[in-house]
């Protein structure tokens, strides 16, 4: 069984949920297979050193 570095579920979760963020209709009909492994790339290194809240998540705390 294969240990896991402490904190690594914990950047799962925040990966699984960029790429969430990241896959919607818009994004894959909108870019070629290619360009959309590019694009979520540069979406999630974005997400991840500059942090990033979805549009709807600021509302619900209104």
């Amino acid at each position: 069984m294969k240990k896991r570095a402490q904190g690594s579920d914990g950047s799962q979760l925040l990966l699984e949920k960029y790429l969430a963020i990241f896959r919607t209709p818009e994004n894959l009909n909108h870019y070629s297979r290619e360009d959309y492994r590019i694009a979520e790339r540069k979406f999630l290194k974005y997400a991840l050193e500059h942090g990033y809240a979805h549009p709807r998540e600021n509302y619900s705390n209104q």
